[in-house]
Order: structure tokens, then C-alpha cells, then sequence
């Protein structure tokens, strides 16, 4: 039987709340632009309404709809918690546990026991919450369980009445959040994840309620008057991941998380916790959660970079790299660089490189046992949305990536920008650098530089096909088996290679694949033989990268140091993702010749 409506019949079925959430998530959707723009409170990162809409929206697709409303609630639940995304996406799915804990409290028909059972929900978000916040999304989930026992007690009334009625004391409540936050007061806007609760809600009841859901959409005034009243974050990222079998009750992760963030939220069932945090400390946090269960769906935010993405007016260039691109913060921060994590699994656990994982920690237990490691590619979804939210900022994108034979990450990319381009006519130019780690870093910084300067888009390109034949990387091996595991090397060569005691010397043909630019007996002897190579050209700068080999890569500076004396960048270890197919020991030098 196909029900149009939710609340159609005396009780409330599994089916009956699959419609309403659809009409939820439609209605929320209208609103996901309105609600970012808004977005001020805990930070200023403009992802409110996004992150909503997407766990709404992986609720509506993944649960499991019965008729039977308890089986129904209880899968909603589960796909919540896998599916959370952001802070109130987090907040969302703690209520929606709450909702499935209490919800033999309700028969289905009566008033008093829907609200007994958002009350009893409500109670258990703000037991678990960290720092339970008044003029939130939280108060809404107070408000709509209240006025829903107060009317249960006042007269008798339908469900489908009473679900009309609260819609505007919803609407009533949502209101008085500017006066309940002293920020959401000067800017004079409601909270944002209150609003997206207020719109779902609404868009649930759509059969039921009068009147439209009132427009928020902030002035440019407000926009101007909020660079003055909101401050950055107070930590850098908003991390968040899916915890498979934890072994530790839920308190102790809370205790633990509480000495590293605010913002925390760790909900789950019987097969899965999921974890909410704002943190300076993704890797420190990743150890400790790898060793209770499983990590997976992780996703980090960069919350500094979104907040500084929205004080901005408008800018002409914006560049966006992965994390193969080896730049230091101090570049990142210097110039319009964007960075994108490359996903990676390491012995079973998903982590982001570079920021849940950096070469420092994987590179310790190399040397201490075998690290079974994969790698991913940013996907061409996640590229069309963060191309979508910088071309609110920036007249033209320009996105450089590792070379397309060594990832898919640049194929992704380029779908992408087609998709976004054929949008909106947006400008977005996607090059593949041909080369990866420092070489990739010092291309992108010279393009940076002069994007800076606002030179014109051709002037740009004409530089990034210069630069293509002027940087350079050479890496002598410690052994080759990483690059067998990669299936970059066959077997065969590897076992010469290890009975002669050679090691090879890697380098980038102009196509941007692997070449072997020979062997050398003994690894000393393959390090003169790049000073010497490097030496044969004018050298412009130069500098040494390595895989967990901090003395050699000192060795290998001092002696280009001596042999060039030009301007040179501190040695750094190459980015997880490329280092574990570089190998454990292995060191380079990227140079720059004139």
C-alpha cells in the first residue's frame, strides 16, 4: 500500500515515517545555502546546512524502511551513527539514538507518549554532549518535546494536530536563539543548526502545517559585521570517524578526547561508535581510537582554512593540490593553496594522509615491523563540492596534482571540473605536475608566487610548462621490495638487486612515470653519484627529502651544500602516501636548475 502522508492512519507505522523523512530531507535541502550562510556559532566554517543535508540524506537512502516502527527507528538509528557528518550531523545522530533507546516509551498514537519519548531522547543528547549549548540545535529538541506534554496534558488531541501546532512554537523558539547567543545576537541571525532542525522538522509535518518556514538569508552587512565579532576557531579541525568493534566503554573515549578538543560527540550501538571532535590532534587521536576497533568513514575538516575561506570577498586564484604536494604550513598559509588529503589504509585502518597520519609516526613502525599500506584517490565528488565552495570566493581555480600515472586523484579532478564548469561556466584549470613529494611542492609555490602578483591566466600556464622542465627529483633505494608491493617493480629485479647489493636510482621521465636512472653497489655510493648528476647542470635551489632517514638526508645536504652553495630548503620526510611506496631508508634531492 503506498501512503502519500505521514501520520495518515491512528498509528504511526516504519512506512508512515519514511515519507515524513522525505519530506524532511527535500525541505532541508532548499535551505542548505541559507543555513551555511548563517553559520557563526560554534565556528565560523559555513558547512552547517551541508553537513545536515548529507546525513539526512544517507539516512533517507540507507536505512532500512519496514512498517514496523521499532525496527524502522532502530535502523534509522544505526545509519545515522555510521552516516553523521560535522557537528550537527553528530548532534542528529546522537538524538536519533536517543529516540531509538526510548522508543518502547511510545504506542504509536497518543501525544503523552511522543513526547516522553523526544523528551527521553533530548536527555540523552545533552547527557552525552561535552558543553550542552542553550539557543542551539539542542533547544529545539528541548522545546518540541515540551510543548508536546504540555499540550498531551491540556486536551486531548491527535497526533497530526499537535505535530501542527508545534511547528510554530518551533518557529517561536527559533527566533529567540539571537537572544539566547550572544554572537547569533550581534550579527542578528538565528542559530544555523537550530534553523536546519526547524526546516527538517517543518518539512516532515508539510501536510500538516500552515504558512512558509521565514527566510533567514543574512544581509551583506551582517556578512561584513561578523569579520569583527567572530573569532578563528579555537582548534584547527573537526575530526570525525567511525569506530568498528571498540573495545572501550563509551566514557573512557569521552575522557580520553576531552584532554585534546571541544565539541566532542561519541555515539553508537552494538557494532559501532561514532566520534565527533574538534581537535588540534588528529594523529594523536587516530593512535589511540586505532587501538580500541576499527577506523573507518574518517573525515577531518579543516576548520581554520574554512574560516578564513569566509572572511574573504573575493579573490582571483585559488590553487588546490593533494597531499603528495610536500609544502610546508608556512607555504600553505603564505598563498591561496588548498590542500587535499589523499586517503589511505594502513593495517586495515582508514586515515587521511598527512593529517591522521604523518610520515613521522608511519616511518617509527616501518622500522619496527612490517605496515601493510594502500592507497586511494580524493574523488571526483569530493572535488566537485570544494570546487563549488571556492568559486564563491575566487573568479578561477587552478588544481595541480600528482602524476596521472601514478594516481587517479588528476582523472578525478578533471571530471570534476567539466561537471562544475558545465554548471556555472566557472573557470577551473586542472594540470597534471608530472612528478610528486618536493618536486611537486616547489612547482606549485612558483605558481603561487605569481599568482600572487596577479599575472594573467596564460602567463600561468606558459610558467607550469616551464617549470615541468626545469624541477626535477632523484631518489636513491634502499631496497626495492616497496615498490614490488606496489607492482612498480617486478620481482625478479628485486632479487638481483638484493643478492648484488645494488640500489637503483629513480627519477621522473618527461611523462611523469618512474625511471630507473641506474644501479650503484653499496647506498653511499649512490648518494655521490646524485651530487655528482645535480652538479652537472646550473642549479637554481635545491632540497633533500627522505623516508625516515633523518642521517642520511643531513649527509646528502651537506654534501650538495658544499658542491652547489646556492639557496637550498630544509630536508623534509616525504608525505605517508608516497613513502610507503618510496620505501623505508630511501633518500632524494628535488632540484630546481636554472
Amino acid at each position: 500500500m503506498t501512503m502519500l502522508t505521514p501520520l495518515h492512519t491512528s498509528a504511526i507505522s516504519g512506512l508512515d515515517l519514511y515519507y515524513a523523512f522525505k519530506n524532511g530531507t527535500k525541505q532541508l535541502n532548499l535551505f542548505v545555502d541559507e543555513i551555511n550562510q548563517i553559520n557563526v556559532f560554534p565556528v565560523r566554517d559555513a558547512d552547517t546546512g551541508t553537513n545536515l543535508y548529507a546525513t539526512t540524506k544517507s539516512i533517507l537512502d540507507n536505512t532500512i524502511w519496514v512498517r514496523d516502527l521499532k525496527s524502522t527507528i532502530k535502523s534509522i538509528s544505526s545509519t545515522a551513527i555510521e552516516n553523521a557528518k560535522g557537528n550537527s550531523g553528530s548532534i542528529v545522530a546522537l538524538y536519533l539514538r536517543g529516540i531509538h533507546r526510548s522508543v518502547d516509551a511510545f504506542d504509536g498514537r497518543s501525544v503523552s507518549s511522543l513526547s516522553e519519548m523526544l523528551g527521553s531522547a533530548y536527555l540523552y543528547v545533552y547527557q552525552k554532549m561535552s558543553a550542552p549549548q542553550e539557543g542551539t540545535i539542542l533547544t529545539m529538541m528541548r522545546v518540541w518535546a515540551e510543548q508536546l506534554r504540555v499540550m498531551s496534558n491540556a486536551e486531548v488531541l491527535s497526533i497530526a494536530e499537535a505535530m501542527r501546532r508545534s511547528v510554530f512554537i518551533l518557529r517561536e523558539a527559533l527566533e529567540e536563539t539571537k537572544n539566547q547567543l550572544e554572537i547569533l545576537s550581534k550579527v542578528n541571525v538565528v542559530d544555523a543548526g537550530a534553523l536546519g532542525f526547524v526546516c527538517f522538522i517543518e518539512g516532515m509535518l508539510k501536510p500538516y502545517r500552515k504558512g512558509k518556514t521565514k527566510r533567514y538569508t543574512p544581509s551583506k552587512e551582517m556578512l561584513f559585521k561578523t569579520d569583527d565579532v567572530v573569532s578563528s576557531p579555537a582548534f584547527q579541525y573537526c575530526y570525525e570517524v567511525n569506530i568498528v568493534g571498540a573495545s572501550k566503554r563509551q566514557e573512557e573515549i569521552n575522557s580520553f578526547l576531552s584532554n585534546y578538543g571541544d565539541s566532542i560527540i561519541c555515539t553508537g550501538d552494538e557494532e559501532r561508535l561514532h566520534v565527533h571532535i574538534h581537535t588540534d590532534c588528529p594523529t594523536v587521536i587516530s593512535k589511540f581510537l586505532s587501538d580500541e576497533g576499527v577506523i573507518e568513514k574518517i573525515k577531518v575538516d579543516d576548520l581554520q582554512s574554512q574560516y578564513y575561506r569566509s572572511t574573504l570577498k573575493k579573490e582571483k586564484y585559488a590553487l588546490v593540490v593533494d597531499s603528495t604536494c610536500d609544502l610546508s604550513d608556512e607555504q600553505i598559509s603564505k598563498y591561496h593553496i588548498y590542500k587535499l588529503p589523499m586517503p589511505m589504509e594502513v593495517n586495515g585502518h582508514q586515515h587521511l594522509d598527512g593529517i591522521t597520519i604523518t610520515g613521522k609516526e608511519l616511518y617509527e613502525d616501518m622500522q619496527w615491523g612490517d605496515v601493510k599500506c594502500q592507497s586511494s584517490q580524493v574523488s571526483q565528488g569530493f572535488f566537485e563540492n570544494f570546487y563549488r565552495s571556492l568559486l564563491d570566493k575566487y573568479d578561477h581555480i587552478i588544481s595541480l596534482h600528482i602524476s596521472k600515472h601514478f594516481s587517479g586523484t588528476y582523472t578525478n579532478a578533471l571530471a570534476a571540473a567539466n561537471e562544475v564548469s558545465c554548471e556555472s561556466s566557472s573557470e577551473i584549470d586542472v594540470w597534471d605536475s608530472g612528478t610528486l613529494s618536493a618536486a611537486y611542492g616547489m612547482m606549485v609555490e612558483r605558481i603561487a608566487m605569481a599568482a600572487v602578483h596577479s599575472a594573467k591566466i596564460e602567463d600561468l600556464r606558459s610558467l607550469f610548462q616551464s617549470l615541468k622542465t626545469k624541477i626535477d627529483i632523484m631518489v636513491s633505494v634502499r631496497s626495492l621490495d616497496a615498490m614490488v608491493k606496489s607492482g612498480r617493480v617486478p620481482i625478479s629485479m628485486n632479487s638481483l638487486a638484493n643478492k648484488l647489493g645494488l640500489h637503483p636510482m629513480v627519477s621522473m621521465s618527461p611523462e611523469g612515470r618512474a625511471k630507473f636512472g641506474g644501479v650503484v653497489l653499496g647506498f653511499n655510493r649512490s648518494l655521490n653519484r646524485m651530487v655528482r648528476r645535480v652538479a652537472k647542470k646550473k642549479v637554481k635551489r635545491f632540497q633533500v627529502v627522505h623516508v625516515g632517514a633523518d642521517f642520511d638526508a643531513v649527509k646528502l645536504e651537506a654534501s650538495l651544500n658544499q658542491k652547489l652553495r646556492v639557496e637550498h630548503l630544509p630536508y623534509i620526510a616525504v608525505t605517508p602516501v608516497i613513502g610507503v611506496y618510496a620505501g623505508l631508508g630511501s633518500v632524494g634531492v628535488v632540484v630546481e636548475y636554472e
